[in-house]
């Protein structure tokens, strides 16, 4: 126990602490500022809110009759639109009288020649502005999404054309047991992709910070043969693991409860229930998941790709005799994880779209891809301690 003590000091220098929180500062102001600042922007507001009324109103789905009630809020904006439009003079010297006229006299412009180079009129963008409330992206994202619901049927069944046998079984799945009514903001999901896409990344980055040197340093400095004249011998070795396995553990809950918090802001564990297929977002899902499993998903791989990076970060750290070829191996392998990672999640978790489903054709890649990783990291840590007992100084 003394000596697991000493290996986890060693691993949490003060020094490294500090140049990970310096580079965590960075690393969220470049790339999740994007994601967690510009979430709430229009007409996405509209829509999230939206969802977010008729996950109150209607529960996790939408069906047919509530549907039927939910176009009645569309007329009830658009009357509201029109007692706008009658007060204000901007649009009754123009002629319009009602949300009708002005989108009668809004299509007129556009098809007018040389639509792009002419100056916008002031009335007609006055509906999307702060002054009347946003109501025309209200009525716009409404609107869209009643349609996204009349056709969802229709829409998956087309998108079955060029796909393999697999995918439209599963898309036949989806259709014939009514799969695709679950109430879902699509930037919701696009955005918990994007977000996790770079935590997970910084995790990795961390993990090698924080236990690439650790076997190496003792190399430098002399101190394993220390260690092997020790009263445990070559076994400090596996202590050595055991206190890098205990680190990133350590490691990976307080990034994530730091990363879970900051995201939790935003507000969207309000739809954990709510079903990922989506009439809204198009996208095609493997499994069916509700958000809140979507991101325990997301959790679990982050949990399985961390303990896989840390062990190879330790083999790599043991055959390396100092910090340049130590760092010679340990960039590529972070690049290989840092391009997994993205091929893997760019369209979205088990999403048919992302690259690794459409290469391999096969449901839950990247768990399979994942634990494989894992696997390889634990195959290569028991061969390194096998080896330890044999091999010279």
């Amino acid at each position: 126990m003394r000596i697991l003590k000493y290996e986890l000091k060693k691993i949490w220098h003060p020094g490294v602490l500090v140049t990970l929180a310096i580079l965590g500062v960075v690393f969220g102001y470049l790339f999740l500022e994007m994601p967690l600042k510009y979430f709430y922007e229009h007409p996405g507001k509209e829509d999230y809110e939206q969802m977010k009324q008729w996950t109150k109103k209607y529960g996790t789905t939408l069906e047919e009759n509530e549907y039927t009630d939910a176009q009645k809020e569309v007329q009830e904006l658009i009357a509201r639109a029109d007692t706008m439009i009658k007060k204000e003079e901007r649009f009754s010297k123009e002629g319009i009288t009602s949300y009708k006229r002005l989108e009668d006299a809004r299509s007129a412009l556009l098809c007018m020649e040389g639509e792009e180079e002419r100056e916008p009129q002031e009335w007609e963008n006055l509906l999307y502005s702060e002054e009347f409330d946003w109501i025309g992206y209200q009525i716009d994202t409404l609107s869209s999404m009643l349609y996204s619901y009349d056709i969802r049927y229709q829409y998956f069944e087309e998108k079955k054309e060029n796909k393999t046998a697999v995918q439209q079984k599963r898309i036949d799945d989806l259709i014939q047991n009514r799969k695709l009514d679950g109430i879902m903001p699509f930037g919701a999901m696009g955005n918990i992709n994007e977000y996790s896409r770079w935590e997970i990344t910084f995790i990795l980055l961390s993990i090698l910070i924080l236990l690439a040197p650790v076997v190496t340093r003792d190399r430098l400095t002399n101190m394993q043969q220390l260690q092997w004249s020790s009263k445990q011998g070559r076994k400090v070795l596996i202590t050595q693991l055991g206190a890098v396995l205990l680190s990133t553990a350590i490691l990976v809950i307080i990034e994530l409860v730091i990363f879970i918090g900051v995201y939790s802001t935003l507000g969207t564990q309000f739809f954990w229930n709510n079903p990922i297929h989506t009439f809204e977002y198009a996208q095609i899902f493997w499994f069916d998941l509700t958000y809140g499993q979507y991101v325990i998903c997301m959790i679990g791989i982050t949990i399985v790709l961390s303990l896989g990076m840390a062990g190879i970060a330790f083999v790599l750290s043991r055959y390396s005799r100092h910090y340049i070829s130590l760092l010679f191996k340990v960039v590529p392998v972070f690049v290989i994880f840092a391009l997994f990672i993205n091929v893997a999640l760019t369209e979205g978790l088990f999403d048919f779209t992302s690259m690794l489903s459409q290469i391999t054709g096969i449901a839950g890649i990247e768990v399979w891809s994942a634990v494989g990783i894992f696997l390889i990291a634990t195959t290569m840590c028991i061969y390194t301690l096998c080896h330890e007992k044999s091999c010279e100084v």
